[in-house]
């Protein structure tokens, strides 16, 4: 794969919108902060490139097709030569509202300490988002603005360079993309007050921003368009990233609550018996996979009675492998207990072994992973409940392997002209997840 558009435009300036539009019109995964903060493997090439050395972009973006926001806005120069059939779009917005915006959300209180947590700050300080003084100052900020826009007008060809105020909407990115223009709104998010209403949730909870700063993309209230009832380790974040480029919107999973873990308190209290505001809890969100939401199936169809359920399968010997490997080995399981996400887990339990038809038990469980034929009780469990409780007009059972093609069927959705994703198989999944914990920790 290779990218066929790059966004130029700074943070701040509808780069997330951009995203999920260029990912519904089929030319995605985009490539935005959000997933550079997700892959740090990449920031020694993004340091690299800010102090002038070489890199190979396809190390980076073999896996995408369009790129928005920083770090690559950066480089659109260096992006713009390396993939010539590409199209450029600069995203821009009035200054003054832009500055605001920047001093409201990325470059307000604490998102410095987060990154210095992660790890990820040397590459947001070389990209010139961290703690430069400057940045705080709008004289020095705005004459970047102009300046960055400016050269950019300069740089690329004016047949190659869309400059583009998303509050335009589909119309005009359309027609300079050569894209039909979808018959569904174009997506608004991650709004000043969207970001900020965050940023006061977590800190109300005691928590950084992380979810705030790396998963911003919170939009209007929404009610769930589709319910993901597949467990865990059957492809489930390959499916949120392909429910979000066929633009159902943001999907809820796992990694959501990695990256923010004060979304768990909420199911803690759930499984505890307690009551679930679900608008509440997805609320920004179009569509829902994995873990937790997977055992609340049930509740959230009747919720959302319009809702489709897609119940994600494989091999269940594979699966079993998977689970050991990953969400159950003894190196993912030391990382979350004592962490924030500790009481949810341990909540979640007994739930998971109801599933399974394994009787409760009093206290703690046993140390270490259930017995496989638990988990083959509990995969075969659930796949039993979902087909007897869900009638057969309303759900899909669903291999990732399969492609597009039965989903987009399913959901009624054109299938896009890109490789379905394939993402978090069991030998990168301890880079997914583990991490975020630690920082959060």
């Amino acid at each position: 794969m290779s990218l066929k558009v790059i966004g130029a435009g700074f943070p701040r300036t509808a780069t997330w919108s951009l995203k999920l539009a260029l990912e519904q019109l089929g030319l995605g995964p985009c490539y935005h902060m959000s997933e550079a903060l997700e892959h740090p493997e990449h920031w020694p090439l993004w340091e690299t490139a800010a102090s002038g050395g070489s890199v190979d972009w396809h190390s980076i973006f073999s896996d995408w097709g369009s790129t928005t926001d920083a770090p690559a806005c950066h480089f659109y120069r260096e992006l713009a030569a390396y993939y010539p059939d590409a199209k450029v779009v600069l995203s821009e917005r009035d200054e003054e509202r832009w500055f605001a915006s920047t001093q409201n959300t990325i470059l307000s209180g604490g998102t410095a300490g987060f990154h210095e947590a992660r790890g990820s700050l040397g590459m947001v300080d070389a990209v010139g988002w961290g703690t430069d003084p400057r940045l705080r100052d709008k004289a020095y900020m705005l004459d970047r603005y102009r300046r960055h826009n400016d050269e950019v007008r300069r740089t690329i060809p004016a047949d190659r360079l869309l400059v583009y105020d998303p509050a335009e909407g589909w119309a005009p990115l359309c027609r300079f993309l050569g894209r039909p223009v979808p018959d569904t709104p174009f997506p608004r998010v991650n709004s000043t007050d969207d970001f900020r209403a965050m940023i006061a949730e977590r800190e109300h909870t005691g928590g950084s921003i992380a979810d705030a700063y790396e998963k911003a993309g919170k939009g209007e209230a929404a009610s769930l368009k589709v319910i993901g009832a597949g467990l865990p380790r059957t492809g489930t974040l390959s499916m949120k990233a392909a429910l979000e480029q066929l633009g159902f919107g943001r999907c809820y999973h796992m990694a959501e609550i990695f990256n923010a873990p004060w979304r768990a308190e909420a199911w803690t209290q759930y499984f505890q018996g307690g009551p679930m505001d679900w608008d509440k809890v997805f609320e920004g969100f179009g569509a829902t996979v994995d873990a937790p939401a997977c055992l609340a199936w049930r509740s959230l169809a009747d919720r959302y009675p319009a809702a489709k359920i897609v119940l994600t399968v494989r091999d269940r010997e594979a699966w079993c492998e998977s689970m050991l490997n990953t969400v159950l080995s003894e190196r993912h399981q030391s990382s979350i207990m004592g962490a924030p996400l500790a009481p949810m887990f341990q909540a979640m339990n007994g739930p998971f072994m109801q599933v399974a038809g394994v009787p409760p038990t009093q206290g703690e469980p046993p140390p270490g992973p259930p017995p496989r034929e638990v988990l083959y009780a509990l995969y075969e469990g659930q796949r039993a409940a979902v087909r007897e409780g869900v009638p057969a007009e309303r759900l899909l059972e669903f291999d990732v392997r399969e492609g597009w093609e039965p989903l987009c069927r399913f959901l009624g959705v054109e299938a896009p002209p890109t490789s379905f994703p394939r993402v978090n198989d069991s030998g990168t999944f301890h880079d997914h997840f583990s991490p975020a914990v630690a920082a959060e920790a």
